[in-house]
């Protein structure tokens, strides 16, 4: 192997372990995405520099050709483009650093080309071990298996995107099964098989097994080819299966399946009246506006008590629908033609191709029911494995790659001094406050300006900086979130502040607001009743204490039993003046 591809090699490796390994992991930092996106970018941008310096010193080949998956997603990233210009003033840095990172990554791969496919397969192997070794060790609490295995997830964000990660690398054990010639190897990669099938197991994601069951099945009906009748069995015996599987799932967990219902169908309203998209994170901007609208023209009471907070749609297409618009979906039904198509124009298509096709069948299967584009680790193995399956199509375009090495260095050098650094920067002065649980009302603007557009920080902040008594400030970021984010965090938040100012009318519209967006919430309803107790408004705390007292409880929370137990002080205290 030639020394610069040893070099394109080693560039791959590092990226891919810091990208799953443990280093940084959501039970480290609050803002993990981001994090780890930005360094992502700082070693992506570095290594692309160094390789393409190393092939101009050593005068080699910088023209690269682009094949059609190559040609639509720039186009695809131009238009991504277009969408910032327009949502900037309210673009979460989370979700611009991700984009980045994983654009960055299509690039790094698309430079190895199709003949290491074979060591990314063998990478992400290693790395479900070390993830799994992680997983035991610091989340079940007892370092063997069987104790606790539930609790397993790695570093990623829960144990659904953990099975989403085992289903993908459990598609490529089994390719590896075909791939390997030796007994032995074999032997080894069934047992990996198994130790794949009782992870999903544990992990209880129906999304992952059905994504393991249609993956493993395009896998068994492309090795099956000259046995034409066993093909047609295998084939319904699959499609029996995961509908056996899809059933057997939605009866073990009804709530989950009628809770995704409840938000496709907000999502749907969504896409029908705004058939362009929302923008950018025009999801997680809008929802719980149509959410809060559902429940105030009706909604039953299943659905009220399944409501909450909702970030994802639970279906990454129609959470494209929903923000890219017809565009974006259209761009999504051309990039499933061009990866899936029969390639009759000369690209290699060998039992490699295969493997990737199935995982990539598998991640799609489960991004049909979760939203692993919404998380850097998840969406990177898509990322990853359409790189290799565009380096093995045939060439459209040719581009010089030099120039492309210059824009890249000039714009990633920008982009890490303008947007990563300062976002490290914010989230390492907001961890420290978060650690001392106090924040000054000056530092706000000044010291977290990168986070102002993220949800989780604007509702945090405005908890704080109640808690330390700068109401004004306070009030200031709850109504951010308020506007961009419809966030129920924020309303209370910004109801206590009002509160604490003297503004008790406009306090109550807000928790009224609140207990909108979440009908199963009894916090809206505890605060209204404790203004109307100060303000000695006797009759509408007797009415507030009834319509608490009526309320369906959904989870036994300390912070509920509180509530309830200072509702029935209250009624007491009443019971006894009235005597």
């Amino acid at each position: 192997m030639q020394l610069c591809k040893k070099l394109e090699v080693g560039m791959l490796l590092l990226a891919l372990f810091y990208l799953f390994s443990p280093l940084v992991s959501v039970s480290k930092t609050c803002f993990f995405q981001g994090v780890k996106a930005g360094d992502m970018i700082f070693i992506l941008v570095f290594c692309l520099l160094f390789v393409w310096s190393w092939r101009f010193a050593k005068k080699e080949s910088l023209v690269f050709k682009l094949s059609g998956i190559d040609v639509l997603l720039l186009v695809c990233g131009l238009y991504i483009i277009v969408l910032y210009l327009f949502s900037w003033e309210q673009l979460d840095r989370e979700v611009l650093l991700m984009h980045v990172a994983c654009g960055l990554l299509y690039i790094a791969v698309r430079i190895l080309g199709i003949q290491q496919m074979r060591l990314v397969f063998w990478i992400f192997l290693f790395l479900l071990l070390w993830q799994l070794w992680y997983g035991i060790a610091c989340q079940t609490q007892y370092f063997y298996p069987g104790r606790g295995m539930r609790l397993v997830h790695g570093s990623f964000l829960n144990t659904g995107m953990w099975s989403c990660f085992v289903a993908c690398v459990g598609i490529i054990l089994c390719g590896e099964m075909t791939l390997v010639s030796s007994r032995v190897a074999k032997m080894f990669c069934g047992l990996g098989v198994f130790l794949i099938v009782y992870l999903l197991f544990m992990g209880n994601s129906r999304a992952a097994w059905l994504g393991f069951a249609v993956g493993g099945g395009y896998l068994f009906y492309k090795e099956t080819d000259s046995l034409r009748r066993l093909k047609k069995w295998g084939i319904l015996l699959l499609f029996s299966g995961v509908l056996l599987g899809a059933g057997m799932g939605t009866w073990h967990k009804v709530n989950s399946a009628l809770g995704r219902l409840l938000i496709w169908k907000i999502s749907g309203q969504m896409c029908y009246e705004h058939p362009w998209g929302t923008g950018l994170n025009g999801f997680q901007h809008n929802y719980m506006a149509y959410q809060e609208n559902y429940f105030v023209g009706g909604g039953n009471e299943v659905e009220r008590m399944l409501a909450d907070e909702t970030l994802y749609a639970f279906n990454d297409f129609l959470r494209i629908g929903v923000e890219q618009g017809i565009f974006g979906l259209l761009f999504i039904v051309v990039l499933l033609y061009l990866v899936f198509r029969r390639n009759k124009m000369g690209g290699c298509c060998t039992k490699e191709i295969h493997v990737i096709r199935g995982v990539l069948l598998a991640w799609l299967v489960f991004s049909l029911f979760s939203y692993p584009s919404s998380q850097l680790q998840t969406k990177a193995i898509c990322i990853v494995f359409i790189g290799m399956l565009s380096s093995s199509l045939p060439g459209m375009l040719e581009i010089n790659g030099k120039w492309l090495g210059v824009l890249t260095g000039i714009v990633g050098i920008l982009f890490c001094c303008q947007a990563v650094w300062p976002y490290r920067e914010a989230v390492r002065n907001w961890e420290n406050c978060l650690a001392n649980r106090h924040v000054l009302a000056e530092e706000v603007d000044v010291r977290y300006r990168p986070l102002m557009n993220s949800s989780f920080f604007l509702a945090n902040c405005s908890l704080l900086l109640n808690q330390s008594g700068e109401h004004v400030k306070a009030l200031e970021v709850a109504d951010r979130g308020v506007c961009l984010y419809h966030s129920y965090g924020c309303c209370v938040e910004k109801g206590i502040a009002m509160e604490n100012l003297g503004c008790y009318d406009a306090a109550e519209v807000v928790w009224i607001q609140a207990g909108n967006l979440i009908p199963n919430r009894f916090r809206p309803l505890y605060l209204r009743m404790e203004m109307k107790y100060k303000l000695g408004d006797m009759k509408q705390v007797e009415d507030l204490i009834d319509s608490l007292s009526c309320k369906k409880i959904k989870v036994r929370s300390p912070e509920l039993l509180f509530m309830l137990e200072r509702v029935k002080l209250i009624e007491q205290e009443i019971k006894t003046k009235c005597q």
